[in-house]
């Protein structure tokens, strides 16, 4: 867009802060023809509040002997101002299981999904990942990294 000499602008810019949490800070590149200042630059700052927190950013498992099974648990948190369906819960590696079944969570209330872990014979590390579906519009999906080790 051409703005003349002595003329205004606006600037119009948007952050999607879905997979975001916390303290973020983020830059806008403003080009132009102006000889004495062709870049202009805007920082934007802001904290991000989660509507749902994880107890644990992943889940780590064992070392397990294969074929031994272990139970590990996240814990999710409601801090929004609305009810968020929790669930269903998948897995993407077969080694891992859950029995969790879907629940609504009131704002401040907390819930555990358990994660089952099977180690596998001939492998010394399964990774995958615990996918939760929430009612959350801001934040449709949970994605946490599970690792299992196993001892050979």
């Amino acid at each position: 867009r051409e703005i003349p000499p002595g003329g205004t602008g606006e600037v119009r810019a948007t952050f999607d802060s879905t997979r975001f949490h916390g303290g973020i800070v983020k830059t806008i590149y403003l080009y132009s023809n102006d000889p004495t200042r062709k870049l202009v630059q805007f920082h934007l700052r802001g904290k991000v509040q989660q509507e749902i927190v994880a107890s644990n950013r992943s889940l780590i498992i064992g070392p397990l002997a294969p074929g031994q099974e272990s139970t590990v648990r996240l814990g999710l948190t409601n801090k929004g101002t609305e009810p968020v369906r929790i669930g269903p819960v998948r897995m993407t590696a077969k080694e891992l299981t859950s029995p969790f079944q879907p629940v609504d969570l009131a704002p401040g209330e907390s819930l555990n999904i358990d994660v089952v872990a099977r180690a596998p014979e001939g492998k010394e590390l399964v990774s995958g990942y615990l996918l939760v579906t929430t009612g959350s519009k801001r934040l449709p999906e949970i994605r946490v990294p599970v690792q299992v080790r196993v001892k050979q």
